[in-house]
């Protein structure tokens, strides 16, 4: 039987469409502590479901494309787990076990398992393709559809599309507007780079659903947003520069030439930034302003590395270990890595930074720019948030490593492994 998601078959595109709006739904959440449990959360877990009996049922299907990030995700998976087994005990031990919460972990690991599985069942550059492309669909329907009616025609009962205020922000069926930034911020790069994956048709279209997802995220003023696309775009330059530069090291002229263009290109876009994108600027340094947030997450980070260094080595388990005025009043971070870093200590903290450079290595690698654009602009988003909950974080890591790879041009082998030791050694 063939797997699930086979680069070496025809691909069940029926089934990678939903996956794609099930990702794209879980923005309509915002998973914390406790629930709630939506739409995008149901199907994810059907298809998840699915993906879990296909590992069980058949035989286990790796293409070399995703061989290295399959172990990764599963070093971290036991790692991480590991890690906040221990670091739970430290907690119960120091007398701040009542702000353990296994739900936390529960959902972290969950959401981590889930592009495991995608890979561990086949799923190569097509496939990712596929569900890049149905989520960006999803929510450009979402933008056109919910947020010109309520323009067009009023409120929507039950639906809250737009935050009161100088500046609309856009949140189509999300909780908040930085919850869907998440789900925008690197869709615009990996729409780009999953070109080459997918028929030339699709080009046209997906240029355009590119264009439409990149006006929702301007709309919705999301700061941290803002900084991703920025940190995206500086680094995909600077990487271009620095492969121009080594390209051309035999010809001064042609250095010197590259380096131009790139200062040119530079200077152009920041005009228009200066002169198109000045409103959702201003509203951004506005909200900054506000209530002091800058203020308040610089100390959020620094009461969180306050809590890591009472237990450097493991952490303190799942849970929200920083706060306002010191360590250790049930707030979370609001930083990925710094929340990480209190709940699983060194150990998962150094797993999750092995993650971060495989895929940012294999993008260099390949010098797949829109790739390594897309994942530092995910990397710079979480900084200002905590989304190691989120599916759409880890797929979205997944996707980027995955689409890199097909620059390669390496060709897919499947590799038939037992299903208990999948990941580790061919059969």
């Amino acid at each position: 039987m063939s797997p699930a998601f086979s680069s070496s078959a025809r691909p069940d595109v029926s089934a990678l469409v939903v996956t794609g709006i099930a990702l794209s739904l879980t923005t309509a959440t915002q998973i914390r502590l406790v629930g709630p449990i939506g739409a995008g959360e149901l199907l994810l877990s059907l298809v998840t479901l699915r993906l879990i009996m296909v590992a069980l049922v058949r035989r286990i299907a790796i293409s070399d494309e995703a061989r290295a990030l399959g172990v990764a995700l599963l070093a971290l998976m036991v790692v991480g787990g590991a890690s906040m087994a221990g670091g739970s005990w430290i907690a119960g031990w120091s007398g701040i076990g009542d702000s353990v919460d296994w739900r936390t972990g529960a959902l972290v690991l969950a959401a981590l398992a889930f592009p495991l599985l995608l890979v561990a069942t086949g799923a190569g550059p097509r496939e990712f393709a596929i569900v890049v492309v149905a989520m960006a669909t999803s929510f450009a329907l979402q933008f056109g559809l919910l947020g010109g009616w309520e323009k067009l025609v009023g409120d929507i009962p039950l639906v809250d599309l737009w935050y009161e205020g100088d500046v609309a922000r856009f949140t189509a069926l999300a909780s908040n507007p930085n919850q869907l930034a998440l789900g925008l911020v690197p869709l615009p790069f990996l729409l780009v780079g999953a070109v080459r994956c997918l028929p030339d048709w699709l080009v046209r279209p997906m240029l355009a659903l590119a264009a439409i997802v990149v006006i929702a995220g301007v709309m919705t003023v999301s700061d941290a947003l803002a900084v991703g696309w920025s940190t995206g775009l500086l680094g995909m330059t600077g990487v271009y520069l620095a492969t121009a530069l080594t390209a051309a090291r035999r010809s001064a002229l042609g250095a010197m030439a590259a380096l131009a263009i790139i200062l040119m290109v530079g200077a152009v876009g920041l005009g228009i930034a200066s002169g198109v994108l000045s409103t959702p600027v201003e509203a951004i340094e506005s909200r900054l302003n506000e209530g002091n947030q800058a203020g308040t997450r610089l100390t959020l980070w620094y009461h969180g590395l306050a809590a890591a260094a009472a237990s450097p080595l493991l952490g303190f388990g799942p849970g929200a270990f920083s706060g306002e005025w010191g360590p250790f009043e049930a707030v979370e971070a609001h930083s990925t890595i710094v929340d990480w870093l209190t709940m699983s200590g060194a150990m998962g903290a150094a797993m999750l930074l092995f993650l971060w450079g495989l895929v940012v290595w294999r993008c260099i690698a390949a010098r797949s720019y829109m790739c390594m654009a897309a994942v530092m602009a995910l990397l710079a988003f979480s900084m200002f948030h905590n989304v190691l909950r989120q599916p759409l974080f880890w797929f979205f890591l997944a996707a980027s490593y995955v689409l890199a790879s097909a620059s390669l041009g390496t060709r897919a082998r499947l590799l038939a492994v037992r299903p208990v030791a999948g990941l580790l050694r061919s059969r």
